[in-house]
């Protein structure tokens, strides 16, 4: 378990973490999301005892971070991978030593290293790629070998820094999949730092949100973005993700069916019974770890606005109302 209580970090005059509060249990897959500069990469450097902090606690399993010195912090990070957006492989090196290497630095047996690095090309789903050099891989390729790499050491924890970033949509589907199995195979604490919205939402189970050095959101992965904070908003918005607002006089509300209440006709059978029309503005299924959500967006007069507040209520129909987003436009224009 990963406890972090009222941390903080300080680069001169710059606060990169200010009060930062977060319990990540163990065996969970935890996404971490902000705009470039929230403190994102310097929260992983504190978790993996890279970088100091002025105050407050991180705690890994009940040691404090801070505490560690000398070999006890190198046998702390033994404990923690961390897979990178570049790969970092070592160009000289084959795909079996770039696995082997952390194995070497700590001295394992050569025939354990060997049989651990057989052990993880299978897992990582290159078992014929031994003897290649990073140069003949592909970009997923070499996100698996640093993948395989990370977890040489039985680590408890994995740690993912834009790790999907520099690879096409596709691959980096792949690639969160594999860490995915990894998650429930080995039952290992993935932290995924991460912009892909669609990568976050498929493969994290709970969410933290910086911004500006603190934590402006969290919340587990389903209700965080099926009703998302103004904070989270912002983000999405900043990626083109917002949702639609309507022109005119009305109030646009988010409805939130339940996979059963979704297959069912809901909108037509509110416009009937109501006996009132509205605009659809959007109606859209999204895939998570856990199963798929499907929202509907539509834009309500202002006359029949409580009954439909109403009849939604009476039907179990969960429903948020959107902020509306022309002031915002126009102000940006």
């Amino acid at each position: 378990m990963i406890e972090i209580q009222g941390l903080c970090k300080h680069f001169d005059d710059f606060r990169a973490l200010e009060d930062i509060h977060m319990t990540m249990e163990s065996g969970k897959v935890y996404g971490l999301i902000g705009q470039s500069g929230s403190g994102k990469s310097t929260l992983l450097r504190c978790i993996n005892g890279l970088t100091t902090y002025e105050k407050g606690s991180l705690k890994v399993d009940g040691v404090e971070v801070s505490s560690l010195q000398g070999r006890q912090a190198r046998e702390f990070r033994r404990g923690i991978g961390m897979i990178f957006q570049q790969f970092s492989l070592l160009s000289r090196l084959t795909v079996r030593e770039n696995i082997a290497l952390p194995m070497k630095c700590w001295k394992w047996d050569k025939r354990e290293r060997e049989r651990r690095v057989d052990e993880l090309l299978e897992m990582v789903q290159l078992p014929d790629k031994g003897k290649a050099l990073p140069r003949e891989l592909s970009g997923g390729q070499k996100q698996r070998v640093a993948i395989a790499r990370a977890l040489a050491m039985n680590p408890k924890i994995l740690l993912c820094d834009e790790a999907t970033s520099a690879l096409d949509p596709n691959i980096a589907e792949t690639i969160m999949d594999l860490l995915s199995d990894i998650n429930k195979r080995l039952g290992i604490t993935i932290i995924v730092v991460t912009h892909q919205l669609s990568i976050l939402k498929a493969s994290c189970e709970q969410v933290y949100l910086l911004e500006k050095g603190r934590l402006a959101a969290q919340g587990d992965i389903t209700s965080l973005f099926s009703q998302p904070p103004e904070a989270l908003r912002r983000l999405m918005g900043s990626q083109g993700e917002t949702a639609v607002s309507g022109g005119g006089e009305g109030t646009v509300l988010r409805l939130l069916p339940t996979p059963e209440q979704a297959e069912k006709p809901i909108l037509s059978r509110m416009a009937r019974e109501l006996g009132e029309d509205f605009s659809v503005l959007r109606a859209d299924r999204e895939q998570y770890r856990h199963g798929a959500v499907t929202y509907l967006l539509i834009q309500v007069s202002p006359k029949v606005l409580p009954a439909v507040e109403n009849w939604l209520g009476e039907q179990n129909i969960a429903w948020a109302a959107e902020p509306r987003q022309e002031k915002r436009e126009e102000e940006a224009v």
